[in-house]
């Protein structure tokens, strides 16, 4: 069964540093992913609510603990949360 798996963080950092943290972190266990930068809204745990820049990683894949992935990158980048979203999807590789 092939799973998108898209993970929000909130990131403090521009967007070419996010990349390299994400890269750094997702390098270590093989993982095909996309960072998109975005920009949100979020209500942290005091009830306040903010906008913050984000990026959002998107991986594809048959197997991958996501939930691992998403509390390292919560550390990396300094977040109260991070977001897990996981769909199952059908995908192709378009090839020569």
């Amino acid at each position: 069964m092939i799973k998108r798996y898209d993970i929000y963080v909130g990131c403090n950092d521009n967007v070419e540093a996010a990349r390299e943290k994400v890269s750094q972190v997702l390098s270590k266990y093989e993982i095909g992913f996309s960072v998109i930068p975005m920009t949100g809204g979020y209500v942290h745990q005091d009830g306040t609510y903010s906008y913050e820049s984000s990026i959002l990683i998107s991986i594809i894949a048959e197997e991958f603990n996501s939930v691992l992935i998403a509390e390292i990158l919560k550390k990396t980048f300094n977040q109260e949360s991070v977001l897990i979203s996981e769909k199952e999807i059908e995908s192709n590789f378009v090839k020569d």
